[in-house]
């Protein structure tokens, strides 16, 4: 539906805002200025304008001429170097085309089938984006639980083969094998808490530079 603000209305048909508030409010219809005015809004407005030059309103003729004439001078020199003013007439005529009842039913039945097309694209686009955030958390929790097993799996295998060598040692090399192994654990939890360091220093950095960046 072509909808217009009411000063643009009142530039098209070639009158003043005041006039133009004036004339829809005699017609039923409340606005004020930066209002906008529907195609309804506009036919019954043009009915009210109908009736007022003698017509029949809605019944009469489906086209309406409105003619607005302006005068303006203008000073301009003349062949003997003196100036003088000359008065021009701008004259504007603008027609309107009311719409029938069922064109203005089926208008407003497209514009309402295309919000409603509008609404449900983005329903589903939604519907969409969250399965997907669903399907995604899933995996990611999967992956984690699979990788947690795999290294329990893989701790008891190692403590196993640990206590059945240990139980084929002397005592001398049961206590030198613990140690290797406590040596071990201990390489392998420095190392874990120095990359977690290193990406706790590099997430920290990333922050400041997007800080950075947004001043």
């Amino acid at each position: 539906m072509a909808e217009v603000n009411v000063e643009k209305l009142a530039g098209d048909i070639g009158t003043t805002v005041d006039k133009l508030l004036q004339q829809l409010e005699q017609a039923g219809i409340s606005k004020k200025a930066g209002d906008m005015v529907t195609e309804a809004e506009k036919s019954t407005l043009l009915d009210h304008l109908s009736k007022q030059h003698g017509g029949t309103g809605s019944e009469g003729p489906a086209r309406m001429t409105l003619q607005r004439k302006s005068k303006s001078t203008l000073s301009v020199t003349g062949s003997t170097g003196k100036a003088k003013s000359v008065q021009v007439e701008v004259r504007k005529t603008r027609t309107y085309v009311k719409k029938s009842a069922i064109e203005q039913q089926q208008e407003e039945e497209r514009l309402a089938a295309e919000e409603a097309a509008r609404k449900a694209a983005e329903l589903k686009a939604q519907q969409e984006a969250e399965e997907l955030k669903a399907k995604q958390e899933a995996e990611r929790k999967a992956k984690e639980e699979a990788e947690r097993k795999a290294k329990e799996e893989a701790k008891r295998k190692a403590e196993a083969e640990r206590k059945a060598k240990q139980k084929q040692m002397t005592p001398e090399q049961s206590a030198k094998s613990e140690q290797d192994r406590a040596e071990a654990e201990r390489l392998q939890k420095e190392a874990e808490e120095a990359a977690l360091r290193k990406a706790e220093e590099e997430a920290k950095r990333q922050a400041e530079e997007a800080r950075k960046l947004a001043e």
